[in-house]
């Protein structure tokens, strides 16, 4: 839908005025129109009607057209001004539109009137445009001037005509570039990114000049002055000129080595975590079902060869027995894979059946509390988080800890679950370097749900591991 066009009419001559109007309602379009005939209404309807454009006859008693198109640009307002007289010498047209009208009409000629006020609207807005954006570069460049010296950031800044880069002084901090110039040429940069990600990250520079793209941000490997290359992710804001040309490109780069090292080491530890519990179950179907299986087949073997011994309902029960013994150990086996759907079962008895099938032989005394969770809703993937978190560090427990006692607690803290494994064990450094995967599963599994991590031990007293997560749903 097309909006109402605010018309402010500055004539002194009801019957032109209506005949101004009447000429534009043939067009298929709204308006909606002021008549001021003096310069105190003039003033009034700028501040209180704000016109999208203004109609002005030549000359009105003590008020003329140029008087009124003085007070529009002096306040800077974006509105045209067309002249609409009835008379004009061409020498006086000329000075009205050298003075900042848009446009004059001839009121024996209102049919181009029409044409004149769109041609007029589309004009004066890409000015506003174009001003609004170099104002903008304006106090952009006021803000860099501060974040330049307040960032810890790499700061660049691309002069596009001159093909040269302006660094702060983080560019010799840290990437040791100690001796050079802070003023570079644009090669010198292309040349530090590393060559496998120098074409992609250049094409991805070029088009976000040529497609005059404003903000756009990218990660790549950055040369430092050793020969060595560090991970920056680089921020890059487009800024254009007047005229809408891209003049500079302003960037911020910033170090990301170790998130990304630390990305890399974690991504390791769980593919090596999957491949060993591929191994521990294959481990587990061949020693055990698999042994089984085998016992059964050979004492269906026997029966086979004879069918008629008297042997054959001792076969039978073996392996009836055998049978029970392979589904028992496929169950557990399934338990540690797959834990029961959690909508089917509560939460506190999947761990207890954990908890069972790891302390088979009752070596360790187990203490398990949750608070009463029939208040709230716990989204399936929270509780497999939990579970699996839970199976880690027992894992943790039994093969390293040396506990007989292990205290375990899932609480309802407001908004956020808190889950608390505590075992009795002989303890450890928790500053000393660990080769183990399993707490740094524990500790990526916590963050993917946005939750804390916090591990709690010393050498003779025991570990204390703490997962908070917050809830994504309750009731």
């Amino acid at each position: 839908m097309i909006p109402t066009l605010k018309i402010l009419l500055l004539e002194d001559s009801v019957y032109d005025a209506e005949m101004i109007q009447n000429s534009l309602l043939k067009e298929q379009r709204s308006y909606e129109f002021k008549l001021v005939m003096n310069e105190e209404e003039f003033l009034t309807s700028l501040d209180q009607f704000e016109p999208d454009i203004i109609l002005s006859d030549n000359s009105l008693p003590q008020f003329s057209a140029a008087e009124a198109l003085k007070i529009v640009r002096e306040r800077s307002l974006y509105i045209p001004f067309i002249l609409v007289t009835g008379t004009v010498s061409d020498e006086f047209a000329a000075t009205v539109i050298r003075q900042g009208a848009d446009d004059y009409i001839l009121k024996d000629r209102l049919t181009r009137l029409p044409m004149a006020i769109d041609v007029s609207l589309k004009q004066r807005q890409a000015e506003k445009e174009k001003l609004d954006a170099f104002n903008e570069s304006q106090a952009s460049n006021e803000r860099y001037k501060i974040v330049v010296k307040a960032t810890s950031d790499t700061i660049w800044d691309w002069d596009l005509v001159t093909n040269t880069i302006t660094w702060n002084k983080n560019i010799q901090d840290i990437f040791g570039y100690k001796d050079i110039d802070l003023l570079t040429s644009n090669r010198w940069w292309y040349d530090k990114i590393h060559p496998a990600d120098a074409p992609f990250i250049i094409k991805n520079v070029m088009t976000q000049i040529n497609d005059k793209t404003l903000r756009f941000e990218d990660e790549y490997r950055f040369l430092c002055a050793d020969g060595s290359y560090k991970y920056v992710f680089d921020r890059s804001f487009l800024v254009l000129d007047y005229k809408g040309n891209p003049v500079r490109m302003i960037g911020a780069m910033q170090d990301v080595t170790e998130r990304k090292l630390l990305d890399q080491k974690i991504t390791k530890a769980i593919i090596s975590a999957q491949d060993h519990e591929r191994y521990q179950i294959g481990s587990e179907l061949h020693d055990n079902v698999t042994q089984i299986l085998a016992g059964t087949l050979i004492s269906l073997g026997m029966i086979k060869k004879n069918p008629h011994s008297t042997d054959v309902p001792s076969f039978v029960t073996q392996c009836h027995d055998y049978i029970l013994m392979a589904i028992d150990e496929i169950r557990q086996l399934s338990h540690k894979l797959a834990p029961a759907i959690f909508k089917e079962e509560p939460l506190k008895e999947t761990f207890e059946r954990l908890i069972n099938t790891m302390n088979v032989d009752s070596k360790y005394k187990v203490s398990l509390h949750l608070d009463s969770f029939e208040a709230i809703k716990i989204s399936n993937e929270i509780q497999l988080n939990l579970f699996r978190i839970l199976q880690e560090q027992l894992n943790n427990i039994i093969k390293y800890s040396g506990a007989d006692a292990i205290a375990i607690s899932v609480l309802l803290l407001e908004k956020r679950l808190k889950m608390t494994i505590h075992d009795n064990g002989h303890g450890f450094d928790t500053k000393a370097v660990r080769k183990g995967i399993g707490l740094g599963n524990i500790q990526k599994r916590t963050e993917l749900f946005s939750g804390s991590f916090l591990l709690q031990s010393s050498v003779g007293n025991g570990c204390t591991l703490t997962v908070e997560i917050p809830l994504q749903e309750s009731i």
